[in-house]
């Protein structure tokens, strides 16, 4: 498989998800999944890193990135208008967190009713 793929980013990115899937903190999977799905090779990840600049993220690798996270990370839907906004690694931790506080709100709301 080449670097990049669609195969390749399914079969990386299961790999971090099935082995972190709810002992590592949400911060340290959400790096995981950006670092695997990173079109540019073997780039470090830290919050300040740049996701088109450092890491060669396209529009379409970020929209890909959000349908990732939704699914790895078990999140609800993300607005993908506050997926344009982000350009560091640090920019979708914030959102993956929020969009995961607000899940969980929502449920305790739910079960509450």
């Amino acid at each position: 498989m080449i670097r990049g793929s669609p195969e390749s980013d399914i079969v990386e990115v299961r790999n971090v998800h099935d082995s972190g899937r709810t002992t590592r903190p949400i911060e340290e999977r959400v790096c995981a999944v950006i670092a695997a799905m990173a079109p540019g090779p073997g780039a470090a990840v830290a919050e300040d890193t740049d996701l088109r600049a450092d890491l060669e993220y396209s529009s379409l690798r970020l929209i890909e990135l959000t349908m990732a996270l939704e699914q790895y990370l078990g999140l609800p839907p993300i607005d993908l208008a506050e997926a344009g906004t982000v350009t560091t690694v640090g920019d979708v931790i914030q959102l993956a967190v929020q969009t995961a506080n607000q899940a969980e709100a929502s449920e305790r709301t739910t079960t509450h009713d």
